[in-house]
């Protein structure tokens, strides 16, 4: 993927400037740059995205495709489509 011309900004970020920073800085200027670790393809197995939101500590990744976001994925939803998973395979005869 090609992360360079994309970033993130959370509120941790924007409370890490000063107040006269906030006043001054744009959203560009502020947001930190996208990594491998924050983004995920939309075909990537759910295991994949557990492994890697464990790995980096983040409680969601972007979903991105053809170089566009398509998506944002929490550790909730994922983990709530996966007890369904397996709440539906304990149903199978």
């Amino acid at each position: 993927l090609m992360l360079g011309e994309f970033g993130r900004l959370s509120l941790k970020d924007v409370l890490r400037l000063s107040p006269e920073e906030r006043e001054s800085t744009s959203v560009q200027g502020a947001m930190r740059p996208l990594t491998d670790e924050m983004v995920i393809e939309p075909d990537a197995a759910l295991p994949v995205a557990i492994g890697k939101m464990a790995q980096a500590g983040n409680p969601r990744l972007l979903v991105m495709h053809d170089g566009g976001l398509v998506g944002l994925l929490p550790t909730a939803g994922v983990m709530r489509r996966l007890r369904m998973r397996e709440e539906l395979e304990g149903l199978k005869p």
